[in-house]
């Protein structure tokens, strides 16, 4: 994903670098220079490193859960043995 990321911004820095753009808008215009366009990518790149983070977190949140579930399935095929070697027993 992050070579994705930085591919794409090495592609779109290579075509915005050599050109500004102008947009004309109803009461105001708006000109996206090479430095907006490189600030709003280096914010992207900050909020898919936030993301990251967060992904990472629920990982291993979730490796934990998985580690309690099968506990629990120990647990209860620990019991069933148990009841087995009673059902034997009687």
């Amino acid at each position: 994903m992050k070579r994705v990321l930085q591919l794409t911004v090495v592609i779109i820095l290579l075509i915005a670098g050599t050109f500004n753009v102008t947009y004309g808008g109803s009461k105001q215009e708006m000109k996206i220079t090479n430095e907006v366009i490189y600030q709003k990518l280096i914010d992207i790149e900050r909020r898919v490193v936030e993301i990251e983070k967060r992904q990472a977190v629920f990982e291993e949140r979730f490796k934990q859960i998985d580690k309690r579930f099968e506990q629990i399935d120990k647990r209860f095929e620990d019991m069933n043995k148990r009841f087995e070697d009673m059902n034997k027993r009687f």
